[in-house]
């Protein structure tokens, strides 16, 4: 990924200033950048904040120049992590992702760190290979649903799966039927 342009780095730090601290933060490349979040978290109104500050194209050497700006100024107690889609950098994407994560740990010694799969045949090397990696780390793995149907039919599956670790408290049966009409 090319440098990202000082005015989109700018237009984050704003954000980031009137945005609640200590929430969530999802953190990733072109999946996660095209992922309808708050379309889908306004349909069901969790009791945290959800921000999504993926960007297209960012491989996850290049996540570290951005990762001050984009996700630790925001101080939050839990960090979803996807990168991959770069197939250029697959070989050495666990050791990036290793090397992103320390940082993270470094400055969020709190924070929860998760991974997310990413979804298609194309991604199961790269998948099982991550799956390994936060195993003998000690970290949560989440192994997107795959793409059945159509993208919006994906995306509730997939959104439903995440939304259990955005949440605060134990699911309610309100809860439970407002996840369901998603």
């Amino acid at each position: 990924m090319k440098a990202c342009p000082s005015n989109e780095m700018e237009r984050i730090r704003q954000i980031n200033e009137i945005s609640l601290k200590g929430e969530i933060v999802i953190f990733g490349s072109d999946y996660m950048a095209e992922f309808p979040f708050y379309e889908l978290i306004n349909r069901y109104q969790l009791e945290c904040a959800v921000y999504n500050r993926s960007v297209p194209g960012l491989t996850v050497a290049g996540a570290e120049e951005l990762l001050r700006e984009y996700v630790l100024t925001l101080r939050p107690r839990k960090v979803f992590l996807a990168f991959g889609e770069d197939a250029s950098e697959s070989g050495q994407t666990v050791g990036q992702y290793q090397k992103l994560i320390r940082r993270i740990r470094a400055e969020l010694s709190t924070a929860e760190l998760f991974v997310l799969g990413l979804p298609g045949e194309e991604n199961e090397a790269f998948n099982r290979r991550m799956a390994s990696f936060c195993a003998e780390d000690g970290m949560t793995y989440i192994a997107l649903a795959g793409n059945r149907g159509s993208a919006e039919a994906s995306y509730r599956a997939q959104f439903k799966q995440l939304s259990r670790f955005f949440r605060r408290k134990p699911l309610t049966m309100a809860d439970a039927f407002a996840v369901a009409g998603v």
